[in-house]
């Protein structure tokens, strides 16, 4: 029997920041009494005027035509981009393993 959680789960399930990582109190406080999205509170938008911000320049980027970026994207958002460049990836696949490929991708 593995000693310690499973993070794999724990992340699914976004009871955990990453693997490994569990969500600090500052995180918590934005994810359950602020009610910010988990895909800003996982890149630092830890109160309502950061989060609302970040919100506004990701409407701008949609607004403007352009696809939201891929940080702010949700994991079955990130699955569909993976799909639509011709790569393949699980549901096992973490947020920054999704993002690192989709940017490996873009980049060739």
């Amino acid at each position: 029997m593995a000693d310690g959680p499973n993070w794999g789960v724990l992340v699914a399930q976004n009871r955990a920041k990453g693997l490994g990582v569990p969500w600090s109190d500052e995180e918590l406080k934005a994810i359950y009494e602020l009610k910010i999205p988990l895909e800003y509170v996982r890149v630092g938008c830890l109160t309502l005027l950061q989060f609302e911000t970040a919100k506004t320049e990701v409407n701008q980027e949609v607004k403007a035509g352009r696809e939201k970026p891929l940080r702010y994207m949700k994991k079955d958002e990130l699955l569909l981009k993976v799909k639509s460049l011709g790569l393949t990836a699980s549901e096992e696949t973490t947020r920054p393993e999704l993002i690192l490929l989709i940017e490996e991708k873009l980049k060739k």
